[in-house]
């Protein structure tokens, strides 16, 4: 899902729906937004997975790439998930968010 948050919310918040979790398919669908568009993003939020970092570094090459945990932490919270994910989550948005 690509989204707009200038809107807030509202009327054009909404950029692009991708149905696949194939990260070659991602990336086709997601290229056929115009170039310029797409160098124009300053930050993309994102989960952990590989395949996300990926289609974000082809899709978005100029944008900066913000980690969000909240998934892990909700899992790590009912027991879940091992605390090393939670950890690693936590240090790589940490980096994030101060490199700005």
């Amino acid at each position: 899902m690509v989204t707009n948050k200038k809107p807030k919310g509202k009327k054009g918040s909404l950029v692009a729906i991708v149905a696949g979790i194939e990260t070659e398919q991602v990336i086709e669908q997601v290229s056929k937004i115009d170039l310029k568009k797409r160098q124009a993003v300053i930050e993309i939020t994102l989960d952990m997975a590989n395949s996300m970092k990926l289609i974000a570094k082809k899709c978005f090459p100029k944008a900066t790439q913000v980690t969000d945990c909240f998934t892990h932490s909700f899992y790590y919270n009912f027991g879940i998930r091992d605390t090393a994910s939670l950890n690693s989550c936590t240090k790589t948005s940490l980096r994030s968010v101060t490199r700005n």
